[in-house]
């Protein structure tokens, strides 16, 4: 439901390509290598740990001390991604 009203209040401004004056457009980029291989790791790191991060911080906050190895692992993934972002845009 969200999201068709997301789309039926935001589809005209960028059909337009102006809001209140301003200049609404689409951030497109093309579909890299990195992408894909980001996807994929995205994936089986999901499907190992029990959830991504918004159903991992939900579970966490309802007390499920098993998904904080989950958190902690998602952490340690994002700190170390950030050390190599340069390596993934290159691909």
């Amino acid at each position: 439901m969200m999201l068709a009203l997301a789309v039926l209040l935001f589809f005209p401004a960028l059909a337009a390509g102006s809001l209140f004056g301003q200049p609404v457009s689409g951030f497109v980029s093309p579909v890299g290598t990195s992408v894909i291989v980001g996807a994929f790791i995205f994936g089986i790191g999901m499907q190992l740990g029990g959830g991504c991060a918004s159903g991992t911080l939900f579970t966490v906050g309802g007390g499920n001390a098993r998904m904080l190895v989950t958190l902690l692992f998602f952490i340690l993934g994002s700190l170390i991604a950030t050390q190599h972002v340069g390596w993934w845009f290159a691909l």
